[in-house]
């Protein structure tokens, strides 16, 4: 991983991971964007804290819906977030519904998986509780790391870019 000890290039990019396979989200970044072997999350850059104007390094952990609510049984999903706020000062998890899904009568979050014969959509339930996720988010926020909810490669590509919009800005104030 690049040395974080220094400032911000003049001409500061987004790094992005393509060891984690966003290539389409990397594509639609476009010259923004510059390959990197990070040691963790997918992108990050370097920015301004919105109240001091002191640089900050933001990194952004991408993943979809399915492979959180599995990352969130198998605990990594927080090994990673944690491992992410060990280095960098802000951490940004994406989380891509890009899967139709509700939730069923019990609770349970259900995806979309095709559509049967009549042309009716067919549901598949994850076995994992709505609130299980819920409350998944509410708790990463209590431990200071922030999300934002998209919905495929585009919006994803758009939060990166707004959120790299977003830290160039001058100190609120």
């Amino acid at each position: 991983m690049q040395d974080t000890s220094q400032s911000p290039s003049i001409d500061p990019v987004i790094f992005h991971d393509t060891r984690g396979m966003k290539l389409d989200i990397f594509r639609l970044l476009g010259a923004l964007c510059q390959e990197a072997h990070l040691d963790v999350g997918d992108f990050m850059f370097w920015g301004r804290d919105p109240a001091s104007g002191s640089s900050i390094l933001i990194g952004v952990e991408h993943k979809t819906l399915r492979a959180l609510l599995s990352d969130i049984k198998s605990g990594r999903v927080i090994h990673q977030l944690e491992g992410m706020k060990a280095v960098y000062d802000r951490v940004w998890l994406l989380v891509d519904e890009d899967l139709p899904w509700k939730i069923d009568d019990d609770g349970y979050l259900t995806f979309a998986t095709g559509r049967d014969i009549r042309g009716h959509t067919v549901w598949l339930s994850t076995k994992f509780l709505y609130d299980a996720y819920s409350n998944f988010l509410v708790g990463i926020q209590e431990r200071g790391f922030s999300y934002k909810k998209v919905d495929g490669a585009r919006e994803s590509a758009m939060a990166v870019r707004a959120l790299y919009s977003y830290y160039q800005q001058p100190p609120s104030g």
